[in-house]
């Protein structure tokens, strides 16, 4: 993970962990984004392997939470997690607490559309949209 991605991940901790006033917050956090692939000029080898580049990196960063968050409350695809309202990606890793989550997932809505990998912060009326509290 490069040092921007570590900053940006560090300065949005801090945002979650003081975010008592905040309870409406849903807060996304772009750390990474692909090309766009309108052009036609792509092959799908090309588009696997940087979805195999976005997932590893969703991977590592799901474990440095992990190192100071303990194990998330679910990580794997989105649509399977206990909260699949939670409109984040393809695979989704988040932790739940003090009626806050945070989470990291991986995007790619369409063929022609960028790889994204994205943070999530969420406050408890948010949570409580989408059913997780």
């Amino acid at each position: 993970m490069n040092e921007d991605c570590t900053q940006k991940l560090g300065q949005l901790r801090a945002e979650v962990a003081t975010a008592t006033s905040a309870e409406e917050a849903l807060a996304f956090e772009t750390l990474e984004t692909s090309r766009e692939f309108w052009d036609g000029e792509w092959t799908y080898e090309e588009q696997d392997a940087i979805r195999d580049d976005f997932r590893a990196n969703w991977n590592r960063i799901a474990a440095r939470i992990a190192e100071k968050w303990g194990e998330p409350a679910y990580q794997g695809q989105t649509e399977r997690s206990p909260f699949p309202g939670v409109p984040a990606g393809h695979e989704i890793a988040y932790w739940l607490r003090d009626d806050c989550l945070l989470g990291v997932f991986w995007d790619h809505q369409d063929k022609e559309l960028p790889y994204t990998l994205e943070l999530i912060a969420c406050g408890p009326v948010a949570l409580q949209r989408f059913g997780v509290l």
